[in-house]
């Protein structure tokens, strides 16, 4: 008996962490015009190697969608309708997306996913891997980082937190 109330105990309290680390991360709102729920990141993960060159990156849900964005630092402010977003996990996959904002001048690239996350291979990727390197093709170059592992975890913990809401 005591060992089930210990388990019990320890549970709890793992759920309470894992629910404290999500409200820590996102917030969420309801849409006044459309009465939809939208969550979105309080504050994006940036990556940074040096204070004008770096990647920072936030995540939202839609009534319809689910975005990933990268705000890119460096190469240009420009990026192209059909630019690259290529990442490296630490276990060696390779993923390749295509910017889904169009041509835009406001350092702006993101990757749309369905609502029907929890079957999309890339949305799992960065559900259940460490990413090690990002790199965000700009008009003009690109702009590369190296995820330490905090900052790794970090978006890892971001779309699981979305997943569970």
């Amino acid at each position: 008996m005591k060992k089930i109330i210990l388990l019990f105990s320890a549970l709890a309290c793992v759920t309470f962490t894992y629910s404290q680390n999500c409200n820590l991360l996102l917030e969420g709102e309801i849409d006044k015009m459309t009465g939809e729920y939208e969550i979105f990141t309080k504050k994006p993960i940036k990556v940074f190697k040096s204070t004008d060159y770096g990647i920072s990156m936030k995540l939202a849900r839609y009534s319809d969608r689910h975005i990933f964005s990268f705000y890119v630092y460096g190469a240009s402010h420009c990026v192209d309708d059909k630019g690259k977003i290529l990442v490296l996990f630490r276990d060696g996959q390779r993923s390749e997306m295509v910017n889904m904002s169009g041509f835009n001048c406001d350092n702006y690239s993101s990757v749309h996913f369905s609502l029907d996350v929890l079957n999309h291979p890339y949305y799992q990727e960065f559900a259940t891997k460490e990413i090690e390197a990002i790199r965000v093709w700009t008009y003009k170059g690109y702009v590369q980082v190296d995820l330490n592992s905090t900052q790794s975890k970090q978006v890892m913990q971001l779309f699981q937190c979305m997943q569970s809401m």
